[in-house]
């Protein structure tokens, strides 16, 4: 039985996988950089929008869980939660997890578009008014702004309809 031996092809063409790997590893080095160049989310703004989105939905299910009317109310230095006909700050309940009466805007380094107010019904749809007289006529629009790590604004729509709140 006779062997033969392949002839060796040292002037084929290709990578190794070496240069690969290290390809692959300039090109990931790169990415990083340049996404941590890019412009920052502010982990605070997203932090606040979240708060806000959770007090609003809080009203809400609060509203279609008592049967009563609950809601939001904005002035644009601060906001707090209701419950009846009345809006006004003589009237705030304490929201979960808070100690204050209202959410001062300003020790918190942020801002919001003034919506004066935002009531829901047992179903748990939106109004503009406390006392159920007058419903969202279009999509409200709320932009907060977070001024602490970067001036940075993010928008919350609440869904005319519905009361949905989106991000």
């Amino acid at each position: 039985m006779q062997t033969t031996i392949m002839p060796s092809h040292r002037g084929e063409v290709g990578f190794t996988l070496m240069e690969l790997v290290v390809v692959i590893i300039v090109i990931g080095i790169l990415a990083a950089v340049v996404m941590s160049g890019s412009t920052p989310i502010s982990s605070s703004r997203l932090a606040h929008a979240d708060a806000l989105k959770s007090h609003i939905r809080y009203a809400q299910s609060r509203a279609m869980k008592t049967g009563q009317t609950w809601g939001i109310n904005c002035d644009g230095t601060s906001y707090w939660l209701f419950n009846g006909a009345d809006s006004s700050v003589a009237n705030a309940v304490a929201l979960p997890g808070e100690t204050a009466l209202s959410i001062n805007l300003a020790s918190r380094n942020i801002s919001l578009t003034t919506f004066n107010t935002l009531a829901f019904d047992i179903s748990g749809r939106p109004y503009s008014t406390a006392d159920l007289s007058t419903a969202l006529a279009a999509d409200l629009l709320i932009t907060l702004t977070a001024t602490d790590d970067a001036t940075v604004s993010t928008t919350l729509t609440i869904i005319e309809e519905t009361g949905y709140v989106q991000q």
